[in-house]
């Protein structure tokens, strides 16, 4: 009974050795994948290179940052996109792209990162209108972003509305985001406050380097636990076979004995 089991311990511990090897053997593969682009699985050509946000299946991710109403109440949009070596659509208006508002906070995070979430918002609830925000705040309207994502493409909310209905709701209607800023640190093109497009951009190095980041360290960790655990499964598969060797030994021993 007792070399049945420790023949099936070795089985089992075989059998979780050769496992923790297939994980190894991916998580090198996904190590060695670190600079693969991240649009690389929705381009429309996968061996193209993409210039354009027509070489993917679902296209960029959009920004809405400015609306405006025409002489027949026809919304008009100003539309950024984010960069596609950041994040691209996964699927149609897909919900991973970031809104105006992700992109503030994104980017507040990003500049404070000494100082956690809550701090950071203690900090923009205590912003002052001054005459120079650049030691403050800046505010940006986000309620363009969201209703034309929501409203037009995402839930087509706006055709239980005539156009001037929808209009008159619209501009009843608003959000503000608070950008905070280091004092003193931050110097911008354009005024006092960053332009939105700048405001994308230190987005998008937020989210390359904890893309990064979460990236290398997760799947070192990994990497380094199945070795670690792989070393003790080698150990105990080599004292579960000495003793299996040993009782085989032993019995042989036994045998040979009584035959004498």
């Amino acid at each position: 009974m007792a070399f049945s089991i420790k023949n099936i311990s070795l089985r089992f511990n075989l059998a979780l050795l050769f496992f923790l090897q297939l994980i190894s053997i991916y998580q090198l593969y996904r190590i060695l994948q670190i600079n693969t682009p991240v649009y690389t699985n929705y381009l429309r050509e996968k061996n193209k290179e993409p210039t354009s946000c027509d070489d993917f299946i679902y296209g960029c991710c959009e920004i809405y940052t400015g609306c405006h109403f025409d002489n027949n109440s026809s919304i008009q949009v100003n539309t950024d996109y984010i960069d596609w070596n950041v994040i691209v659509q996964k699927s149609k208006n897909d919900a991973d792209c970031p809104r105006v508002k992700d992109i503030i906070t994104g980017y507040n995070v990003y500049q404070l990162e000494d100082l956690s979430v809550n701090d950071i918002l203690k900090e923009v609830s205590s912003c002052s209108v001054d005459s120079y925000p650049i030691n403050d705040c800046c505010s940006y309207d986000y309620n363009c972003d969201l209703r034309y994502y929501y409203d037009y493409k995402k839930y087509a909310l706006q055709n239980d509305f005539s156009t001037i209905e929808y209009e008159e709701w619209f501009n009843t209607s608003y959000g503000l985001a608070t950008l905070y800023t280091k004092p003193n640190s931050m110097y911008w093109d354009m005024g006092t406050c960053p332009s939105f497009q700048e405001v994308i951009h230190v987005y998008e190095d937020y989210i390359e380097e904890g893309r990064f980041d979460h990236f290398i360290y997760f799947n070192y960790s990994c990497l380094i636990f199945n070795c670690l655990f792989s070393l003790i499964i080698i150990i105990s598969i080599c004292k579960v076979y000495c003793c299996i060797k040993n009782d085989r030994d032993d019995s042989e021993h036994t045998a040979l004995k009584s035959s004498a």
